[in-house]
């Protein structure tokens, strides 16, 4: 006999409270045991599983969406993609900067490995038996998927539920032809590092323009670091902006100097462009401690 321990919402997550019910659960800081609830709690295990995989997932936000559940993206990992961890994790590329919003909604269906997806909406793959897919290199945006309120004129089916579905804007990729194919899109994205930690790069406490904010509205910007001889007080900015933006800066590492950033990082992955936001006497000349644009263009760094 054998006895096999996991977290109760990986097995068990029963639908069983009408609306009121759950709430007055919900409220008291009791599982709802709804259908709001139970979709969510599946929602949650197949992030865990990406996550644990290596694609960057965030996990429920504070706010809660039409359904009365927190914020959290909607996975749906189907068996033809995988039903263990071992196996889903051997179809994911880990570290390789892929990552899902917190708004975004996403199927797997079939054999499918990633390299590298980020999402920002709704993404829909379904491979049928006999094909292979290889998502090599993936951008998708759009509106996505998002849950709605209902009218007073809703279905009884749909009132139980509590909530609908509201299909605004959906990547749908259907393979259905026997075969291998591989999926690379978009321009590979421009990396950019920034050097200096405080203003002008990253907003002043009193406010104002700030280069982060610019680039950060940019789609095809990947910001990979910042550089700083305060590591410490960077760490822990950089750690807010994580948690407030992670699509945006979960790839960002901290460095005391260009320098260590060069040596540290492979040359395949160094920057593309570097933003200076520092004093002018700390960089544009050519003493050792005012070399900066010496140093980044001798690398190919813009």
């Amino acid at each position: 006999v054998g006895v096999t321990y996991t977290k109760e919402r990986w097995l068990y997550s029963p639908v069983k409270n009408n609306l009121e019910t759950a709430a007055q659960k919900d409220a008291k800081g009791l599982h709802p045991s709804s259908m709001a609830s139970a979709e969510f709690d599946q929602y949650k295990v197949n992030g865990d599983l990406l996550r644990d995989a290596g694609i960057h997932v965030p996990e429920a936000q504070s706010e809660r969406d039409a359904s009365g559940m927190y914020l959290i993206p909607k996975i749906q990992l189907m068996p033809a993609f995988g039903c263990t961890r071992a196996e889903i994790k051997s179809r994911i590329k880990a570290n390789s900067g892929s990552v899902i919003s917190a708004s975004s909604s996403l199927i797997l269906d079939g054999d499918i490995t990633i390299d590298h997806l980020e999402l920002d909406g709704a993404l829909f793959v379904r491979v049928a038996p006999g094909c292979k897919v290889h998502i090599e290199h993936l951008v998708v945006c759009n509106k996505g998927l998002r849950f709605m309120q209902l009218g007073p004129t809703a279905p009884p089916k749909l009132q139980s539920r509590g909530y609908a579905l509201e299909k605004l804007e959906m990547r749908e990729m259907l393979f259905d032809k026997p075969g291998s194919y591989k999926i690379r899109e978009a321009v590979e994205r421009v990396r950019v590092v920034f050097i200096g930690a405080s203003y002008p790069n990253f907003k002043a406490p009193e406010g104002g323009c700030d280069n982060a904010t610019r680039l950060e509205a940019m789609d095809w910007v990947t910001l990979v670091g910042v550089v700083d001889p305060n590591t410490a007080a960077t760490q822990a900015m950089l750690a807010k902006l994580k948690a407030s933006t992670p699509e945006k800066y979960m790839q960002c590492k901290v460095y005391s100097t260009v320098k260590l950033m060069l040596e540290t990082l492979p040359k395949a992955e160094w920057p593309h462009a570097a933003i200076i936001g520092l004093p002018p006497k700390k960089h544009g000349g050519t003493r050792t401690d005012a070399d900066l644009e010496l140093i980044l263009g001798m690398a190919g760094i813009s």
